[in-house]
């Protein structure tokens, strides 16, 4: 009863819509869209409380659990109804447990505050849940005295409307459920059973004995799976072996199982329309199981088919994303040794001993309404079966997922262990690189579950493709029976220690789906995050300064003329109209930017390539003074800007600016001048102009963290190997420090600091009233 996003039911079930009425208004709503929360368990059936009146499709946009019911709405649904039913229908020895009140419940079921504890079992729950027990013969009277409560409280309005779902799991192993299929139909045009008897009646029976009477059940009400399991074994020696579906037959076994036409049924095929999805079978593309749901249902009632192999069974975790033990582009970057030995190694051996324990089974399942099951998965005929399947023997199918996950973990060892070519890696070579590390990872993903398909994936099986061309266009296919990449390019031994291994440049993702599929969380999705992960460099986050209120100053009142007020808690993207001056053409060489890459693999096709790197730095450098301006700090006390100049002049302030020694005097109402000092003019320099490292370990800082050209300036440095980085680094400074005369001093972690400084600084007010910018001038020049 208590309330847990873990134990709410977020799957469709793969039955019709529910019905809801809300203000005159009936809307047809998927079940699991509905809030719910678990109210209890009988065996292997979980209960689910549903409350239709908390459904709210905008909320549903918004929230981040839409489905889960929280403490609130629990606490009153069981002080006011769940309590008070237990009173008047549980007997006193069955109810002494439960607890008075939900803040009471709470207060036993909370997580643990000592440490020892924590370290118990137990702490990884976030609340301990206790059964409490309803007799099954009072449970009805028990519920119908709670939806009583909740249509007559006040408090209980949102619980009005409240059902019942129960879900039924882990029956497929059970024997009461085993049975051959029937030889035709169990039951007469009129839905009697012509033998109440039968094994499959009596199968569905043992399941629902002890907890429900089937007899009640009301048409629509219930829904049951029905599966056909296939094995097979060589007939001389009776040795087991694996069978999987012949993918190029599933329109005859969509048509055997839900009696639809077969032209329809190669149309869902031929079109993956209709809900149906194809489960290739580690990258195998004849090996293939299906899964398809019917919205709306079929003629005989049918929500969902699938046919699918049981050889995932030896990876398989319902609680895991994907319900699989898979890995990840970040993770192998992050924790190779890690993910080698836990999860490489291991799947290694779990393939290598499941030959002689495994054998891969094939399994035909259809959820249909409790009525219908007397008339769907009859027996088939061998004739009619042989053609669906293909088998394997048992050596044959776990020892090629063995060397296949082998292939793709020996290559992402010369990838991610190999880190002096990792620490010189540079953005420029990501698109090879990434591209390659993401179909390994893609590749042994599938060993485990289907391949990963949709959205972005669909172009990550194009670019590993070897392609054909198809009516002049390039077509992915696969020629071998089996995925694999279309190249793969190691570097040179002289090579080793800079170059990673690569796919051909001719296909590659793109730049875009790269640094996306690389990142797990949104602000993750940037370059300098995956350059971060191939130079395993820790991100360190520095100190998150608010920007409600950045400037910390205390000005006295000025006898005279105020200057404009304009906001400076916007991010600064203002840029140059023009080209700038390519000052830098002789110190920066473009070769940089560029992978040289062999003549075989030039084609046809365009490939953008960045500005010079010369001009790119030249555009950071001339940029930096108008941005610098537009963050320019306010008085209080609206009295304006500590600046003369108006906003346009703000906006177009440029180079020369900072070049002219008495620019500070006739820009500024007052300021501070901290003198010729080499230490605070390079420490200046150095959080304009930063190194990636340098970066990261500032953090945030107020005023220039958002300055768009100092983001532009860290992607220039992410393209960059690290010596082409410090090189970058050098010739901007320098450049700068041989043509600017003064900058705002950069100290306390702010771009532009005002205010009075302490007596133990060495500075000089300059001006009328006290406070103003802090200045300080280039050592280099006299004037």
């Amino acid at each position: 009863m208590l309330a847990d996003p873990t134990y709410t039911l977020t799957d469709s079930l793969s039955v019709p819509p529910i019905e809801i009425r809300q203000e005159g208004n009936v809307e047809s709503v998927p079940v699991h869209h509905i809030p719910n929360a678990r109210l209890g368990k009988m065996g292997r059936f979980i209960i689910y409380i549903f409350f239709p009146a908390l459904y709210d499709r905008e909320q549903r946009k918004q929230s981040q659990s839409p489905n889960a019911v929280g403490d609130g709405y629990m606490e009153l649904l069981y002080n006011h109804a769940v309590r008070e039913a237990t009173d008047l229908v549980i007997p006193q020895d069955l109810r002494r447990n439960w607890a008075a009140t939900y803040e009471d419940e709470l207060f036993r079921a909370g997580p643990p505050r000592n440490r020892n504890e924590r370290r118990g079992q137990l702490a990884r729950l976030a609340r301990l849940h206790t059964e409490r027990i309803v007799p099954g013969h009072l449970f009805v009277a028990w519920f119908q005295e709670i939806k009583r409560l909740c249509g007559v409280a006040d408090e209980l309005e949102f619980a009005r409307g409240i059902f019942l779902v129960v879900d039924g799991k882990g029956f497929k192993e059970n024997n009461l459920s085993s049975h051959h299929p029937p030889l035709e139909a169990l039951a007469d045009d009129e839905g009697n059973l012509i033998n109440p008897h039968n094994p499959r009646t009596a199968a569905i029976e043992a399941i629902f004995e002890n907890f429900f009477v089937s007899a009640n059940f009301a048409q629509g009400e219930w829904y049951l799976d029905i599966a056909t399991n296939i094995s097979g074994s060589i007939a001389d020696t009776g040795q087991p072996v694996c069978l999987f579906i012949n993918s190029d037959l599933h329109p005859e076994i969509l048509h055997h199982f839900t009696g639809e036409p077969l032209d329809e049924c190669a149309r869902w095929v031929r079109r993956h329309s209709r809900g149906y999805v194809r489960d290739t079978v580690a990258h195998i593309s004849k090996f293939a199981g299906l899964h398809q749901t019917f919205v709306p249902c079929l003629d005989n009632g049918a929500t969902k088919f699938q046919a699918y192999t049981t050889e995932k069974a030896v990876t398989y975790r319902p609680d895991f994303e994907k319900k699989a033990i898979r890995t990840s582009p970040a993770m192998c970057l992050q924790h190779w040794d890690r993910e080698s030995k836990e999860h490489f190694r291991r799947l290694a051996d779990v393939y290598m001993n499941a030959s002689q324990a495994h054998t891969a089974a094939v399994r035909f399942e259809t959820r249909i309404p409790f009525s219908e099951y007397p008339y769907v998965h009859l027996h088939i005929s061998a004739r009619a079966l042989r053609p669906w399947l293909f088998w394997v023997r048992n050596t044959a199918f776990w020892g090629f997922k063995w060397r296949r996950l082998n292939a793709n973990w020996n290559v992402l060892e010369e990838i991610c262990s190999a880190e002096k070519a990792r620490s010189n890696f540079a953005l420029r070579r990501l698109r090879e690189v990434g591209s390659l590390l993401i179909l390994l990872v893609y590749m042994t993903n599938a060993l485990v579950n289907r391949p990963d398909d949709g959205g972005s994936f669909d172009e990550v099986h194009d670019a590993g493709c070897i392609h054909e061309i198809i009516n002049g266009e390039p077509v992915a296919v696969v020629p071998l029976g089996y995925y694999t990449i279309h190249s793969l390019i190691f570097p040179s031994r002289e090579h080793i220690d800079r170059k990673l291994p690569r796919v051909s440049k001719m296909r590659t993702i793109s730049l875009e789906k790269v640094i996306y599929l690389f990142a797990t969380t949104k602000d993750e999705r940037n370059d300098l995050h995956v350059l971060r992960l191939f130079r395993n460099t820790r991100k360190r986050q520095g100190e998150d300064i608010g920007e409600e209120e950045p400037w910390r100053i205390a000005p006295q009142m000025p006898p005279r003329v105020t200057y404009p007020h304009t906001s400076n808690k916007q991010r600064v993207t203002l840029s140059l109209p023009g080209p700038v001056p390519n000052t830098l053409d002789a110190l920066l060489p473009d070769e940089e930017l560029y992978e040289p890459y062999s003549s075989e693999e030039e084609g046809h096709e365009i490939r953008e390539h960045a500005p010079e790197l010369s001009r790119q730095v030249a555009r950071v450098i001339y940029t930096y003074p108008m941005q610098i301006f537009a963050k320019f700090p306010n008085r209080r006390n609206g009295l304006g800007s500590w600046c003369c100049l108006t906003h346009a002049q703000r906006s177009n302030a440029g180079f020369d600016l900072f070049s002219d020694a008495s620019a500070p005097s006739r820009i500024f109402v007052a300021w501070n001048n901290f003198g010729r000092d080499g230490v605070r003019w390079d420490s200046t320099l150095t959080a304009l102009f930063p190194s990636i490292q340098e970066f990261e370990q500032m953090g945030k800082i107020q005023g220039l963290s958002l300055l768009s050209v100092r983001k532009d300036w860290n992607t220039i440095l992410a393209g960059l190997s690290p010596d082409g980085e410090q090189r970058t680094i050098n010739v901007a400074k320098d450049f700068v420090s041989r043509h600017w005369k003064w900058l705002p001093f950069y100290t306390k972690k702010k771009l532009w600091v005002t205010g009075e400084p302490a007596p133990t600084r060495e500075s000089r007010q300059m001006g009328p009233v006290k406070g103003g910018p802090w200045v300080v001038f280039n050592p280099r020049f006299n004037d």
